[in-house]
């Protein structure tokens, strides 16, 4: 199981490592429930810290859908040596850029979340230097520093029709998609697959496979990160995939065998990867017949 926000915050004052993304989104189709939807991606991982760039094309999506992200769960250091998904089922959160405030930066004290009859405050426990990564590469939360997200703990559903993000000078809404995914009621996700081959020769690529359901009936977003055995502060990367109710989605991820078998100590052998989502983790290894020279 994965720790709640409150095992998280007991560790501040540290910088997180950039992640990068092994699968973007889903494609534009809609799969029906209980269809297998493959979600495409090139890129490769990458050993170790790295700017996460953005999935999308900045043109195809509205600044304030690509500003204002409701996620279940966020990816974060959670105690001195491991990084993954941070979250308990009964919450959620949402992020807004700052820079969305017209140019004001008040004390992070003075903003408020208003959603129907309840008020929430952002968060500022993570500490100075924290970062909120997931597949879509986060920085710096709002806080001693007036500039970075806003970051609302909410309760999973959010029972409420609108929300409104206040400070003294002005107001900014929730977005109707973000408000989509706060009064969405927590799925279930089950991971299928998680696997590499055995052995793979030198010269040749493997390939990491991922099939993930979700078995509820509402749609969802799958959080999840992978790490190399033995390197959990620098995990390869952040997942986030939306899945309907029903569904499951599939997707491949390139290894080359020359970076992803060479040991921690350089001596080109074997290693093992570990997926880690909220309930739970699966582990797979991968070998190589003719090791490479360092």
């Amino acid at each position: 199981m994965a720790p709640s926000r409150r095992d998280a915050l007991r560790i501040g004052g540290t910088t997180l490592l950039s992640l990068t993304p092994l699968a973007g989104c889903l494609d534009d189709s809609d799969p029906s429930p209980g269809d297998e939807t493959s979600v495409p991606t090139s890129d490769r991982v990458t050993h170790g810290p790295t700017t996460v760039p953005r999935s999308e094309d900045p043109t195809a999506v509205p600044i304030l859908e690509r500003d204002q992200l409701a996620v279940p769960e966020l990816v974060t250091l959670y105690s001195s040596t491991q990084l993954g998904p941070v979250g308990d089922r009964s919450e959620q959160y949402l992020l807004v850029n700052s820079t969305l405030m017209d140019g004001a930066t008040p004390p992070v004290e003075s903003i408020e979340l208003v959603a129907g009859e309840s008020t929430y405050a952002p968060m500022t426990g993570f500490g100075t230097g924290y970062g909120l990564q997931h597949s879509r590469g986060l920085g710096r939360v709002y806080g001693t520093r007036e500039v970075g997200w806003l970051v609302f703990c909410l309760p999973n559903p959010l029972e409420a029709t609108t929300a409104t993000v206040c400070w003294p000078e002005g107001e900014l809404p929730v977005t109707a998609t973000a408000m989509s995914g706060l009064t969405r009621p927590p799925t279930t996700f089950v991971v299928r697959e998680f696997s590499t081959p055995d052995t793979v020769d030198s010269v040749d690529d493997a390939a990491m496979t991922f099939r993930v359901e979700n078995t509820g009936p509402v749609d969802g977003t799958f959080v999840a990160t992978v790490y190399r055995a033995g390197n959990e502060r620098s995990p390869l990367s952040a997942i986030r995939i939306p899945i309907e109710g029903g569904s499951t989605a599939s997707w491949d991820q390139d290894l080359t065998p020359s970076t992803c078998c060479r040991s921690l100590t350089g001596a080109a052998e074997g290693t093992s990867y570990t997926l880690r989502w909220r309930d739970g983790q699966r582990s797979t290894s991968i070998t190589l017949d003719r090791p490479v020279r360092p």
